[in-house]
């Protein structure tokens, strides 16, 4: 398998971290960074279809939700941001969200919107190092403080918010409720153990299909992957999922 060294963009976010290690090179910065996103070399062949991108949290995300392809076309844009999520690091108590405690009408999920009170209808579970979530389009969501987390998605930065805990950003009412699935999420498929050194974690043709990466020894204290085929620059001896699609 053919080993590329990714371009790596950090991005800075309200709710981000300043300390990346160990996961990134560490330097002084004013800014919070929230995203390191991961890209093809200028110059690469076909862009792909997914984009890698590790997130840092300090403070709660938005509410918020990402269109699905036909929305998304709808308004002009080539596809929707159907997403996956993998654990890096959970912080005692860290949390996600994925869902709505109930069906709401177009209406009362507007309602909800305005008055605040969606941020009390997602649904939080508790999360670990090492689990993964499917993110369907259209699934209300949220990520909490304290994770470290490799989000595979669909190549799009369509995002509408919900909810920002007074951030003060703006939101995107008329378009999440369009977009949004107002209920709860779909049942989250069991991880199944290929062999005894895969194990696939998740697997939703055609847009993401997602491996942990073989370990081979230890590097600096960290266990390092030894068949990934895309490896960030800077983080060539961290744990990052093997990456794949079934999309052209």
């Amino acid at each position: 398998m053919a080993i590329e060294r990714a371009r790596k963009q950090l991005l800075a976010k309200p709710w981000g971290v300043v300390d990346l290690g160990p996961w990134a090179e560490v330097d002084d910065r004013a800014s919070p960074i929230g995203e390191i996103r991961y890209d093809r070399p200028e110059g690469s062949a076909a862009t792909p279809a997914l984009l890698l991108k590790l997130l840092f949290t300090d403070q709660p995300l938005s509410v918020q939700v990402h269109p699905d392809d036909v929305y998304a076309r709808s308004n002009g844009q080539p596809n929707g941001k159907t997403e996956s999520w993998y654990v890096l690091k959970a912080d005692h108590r860290a949390e996600v969200a994925l869902g709505l405690d109930c069906t709401l009408s177009p209406q009362q999920l507007r309602q909800s919107v305005d008055d605040g009170s969606i941020e009390h209808r997602i649904v939080w579970q508790a999360v670990s190092a090492g689990d993964s979530h499917f993110v369907p389009a259209g699934t209300i969501h949220a990520i909490g403080a304290g994770l470290v987390i490799a989000e595979i998605q669909q190549r799009s930065d369509t995002t509408f918010r919900l909810f920002d805990h007074g951030r003060q950003r703006e939101l995107h009412v008329d378009e999440g409720v369009a977009a949004a699935a107002s209920g709860p999420a779909a049942a989250q498929k069991r991880v199944e153990r290929l062999s005894s050194e895969r194990t696939l974690l998740v697997s939703s043709p055609p847009a993401v299909t997602i491996e942990p990466p073989r370990l081979g020894a230890p590097v600096g204290g960290m266990p390092r992957a030894t068949n990934a085929s895309t490896m960030p620059s800077g983080t060539c001896q961290r744990i990052l999922p093997v990456v794949k699609s079934t999309e052209v």
